[in-house]
């Protein structure tokens, strides 16, 4: 069935050799096919040099867990940026938690360390005592300012959880963000620079919550023979397939993103005169998942929605923010109207390492209104 779009946002990349050869893996191993994802942790752990891993299927799953994993429970409160994919709220309402959202910093477009510390101090002062942990994301593969957050979660003994989603490859300073909280989750949804079609994985640098997240993601069942289940798990693990499937093209990450970045820039440079474009600072290596453009010129926004209708290029607007989400608006929320200018003026443009030279050049003419 023909796609109604000539041009895709980020579609799935995988190579017929790779299906073919993830496919001779499987069935050459079918009798071992669990060692899959076991395979697929360690090879993820050596490219973004972390400990531990636990390999899900999907990103939200592993989010779950990783609230799970810090001890959170009902009632308690997790700050969480408003300006992010829906999964990291309903993570937190899985649990009858409470998501407090923070608006994002526009440096960025990712948690803002001053709301973090302002919103900190007044949880305690309206609830006497601290929220339970904090997730920041790494919006559109943007790092957020992980030296600040960290210096601020650390003076308050709280952890953080990074929602590195579609950040895979991208570094705050020298380290792979995922890396840097006491966990980190990964997404290989089928729109990132890495996909299982699928699938979602854990990661940390100490093993205890790894190690309490697997339990729980394997239904809870203790040993190998016994169905012996301690209290209520998950059906979360990462099947066989999905997991040759990712290791299979792990090799292939720093070419994509090489690419994305290549792409990026291109529009950057092409069009800095009529888009403002997020760039990277001296502290920000971004993956470039997603190239995102700001348009202070409403309509020619409107113009160039229209143009990428007419023409068949998928776009996507930039995240609506969570706070005034029907399912989310009974719960505390500190913002300065950020993330709601975001929204309104934003929009995300075709980025896969896939398009052609020729495609970037279309949709270039497709922005200038030509």
């Amino acid at each position: 069935m023909m796609s109604q779009y000539s041009i895709r946002l980020s579609p799935p990349d995988i190579p017929l050799e790779v299906v073919k050869k993830a496919s001779e893996l499987f069935h050459d191993n079918i009798e071992n096919s669990r060692n899959g994802s076991s395979v697929f942790e360690q090879d993820v752990s050596n490219v973004i040099l972390s400990k531990y891993a636990l390999a899900t299927n999907s990103g939200t799953s592993a989010l779950h867990l990783a609230l799970l994993a810090i001890g959170v429970k009902a009632g308690d409160e997790v700050l969480c940026p408003t300006f992010t994919f829906v999964a990291v709220a309903n993570a937190i309402r899985y649990l009858n938690a409470v998501p407090v959202f923070i608006d994002v910093e526009m440096e960025s477009w990712n948690i803002c360390p001053d709301l973090v510390e302002q919103a900190l101090l007044d949880r305690v002062e309206k609830t006497g005592k601290l929220p339970k942990a904090i997730i920041t994301g790494h919006n559109y593969g943007v790092p957020a300012d992980l030296g600040r957050l960290s210096d601020i979660l650390s003076r308050y003994d709280l952890p953080l959880i990074e929602d590195a989603a579609g950040a895979l490859g991208s570094k705050w300073k020298d380290t792979y963000v995922g890396t840097i909280g006491v966990l980190g989750i990964y997404s290989f949804n089928y729109n990132k620079i890495i996909t299982t079609a699928g699938g979602g994985i854990l990661v940390s640098n100490i093993a205890e919550p790894i190690d309490k997240a697997r339990y729980l993601a394997s239904q809870a069942k203790s040993g190998t023979n016994i169905y012996r289940h301690g209290c209520v798990g998950y059906n979360y693990v990462m099947g066989a397939m999905a997991a040759e499937l990712g290791s299979i093209q792990l090799p292939y990450l720093t070419q994509n993103i090489a690419r994305r970045r290549e792409i990026y820039c291109f529009y950057k440079d092409s069009l800095s005169d009529i888009f403002w474009f997020l760039e990277d600072d001296e502290n920000r290596f971004s993956n470039r998942w997603l190239t995102t453009i700001l348009c202070e010129n409403g309509d020619h926004l409107m113009k160039v929605i229209s143009n990428f209708s007419k023409k068949r290029v998928e776009y996507r607007n930039l995240w609506y923010p969570l706070h005034l989400q029907p399912a989310f608006r009974e719960f505390p929320v500190y913002e300065q109207g950020n993330a709601e200018a975001l929204f309104e003026s934003g929009l995300c443009v075709p980025s896969s390492h896939r398009l052609s030279d020729s495609d970037v050049n279309q949709i270039v003419s497709a922005m200038r209104c030509k």
